[in-house]
């Protein structure tokens, strides 16, 4: 880890990953930091993090999340390259009960 010596004191500098485009669910552009401690942390125009991050239920940490799970893949033109997940297939058994099931009905 890198530490710098400041009169005495020593510091930590902490230097985030490189600088990431995304493109989340609604076609809206994103470019972010991956952290390797932090995670993504949004960017503003001059390639500082945003002063306010997205809330969250913005779907900017939804398409991160599996751009992560999916490998952390760029295509050829420097974009994230992610794909929304299947939705598992309920059945509902009654109240907040449900079972998972694959595509001919049956338990996986």
């Amino acid at each position: 880890m890198p530490f710098i010596d400041f009169g005495g004191t020593r510091c930590h500098l902490s230097v985030g990953g490189p600088d990431r485009v995304i493109v989340d669910e609604n076609g809206v552009r994103h470019k972010f930091e991956m952290h390797p401690y932090a995670g993504p942390i949004l960017l503003n125009a001059d390639g500082d993090p945003a002063k306010r991050q997205p809330s969250a239920k913005a779907s900017f940490w939804n398409v991160t999340t599996w751009w992560i799970q999916q490998g952390g893949n760029i295509d050829a033109n420097g974009l994230c390259v992610w794909k929304k997940p299947k939705e598992p297939k309920l059945l509902h058994l009654g109240g907040r009960h449900y079972k998972i099931i694959n595509d001919t009905g049956e338990q996986p």
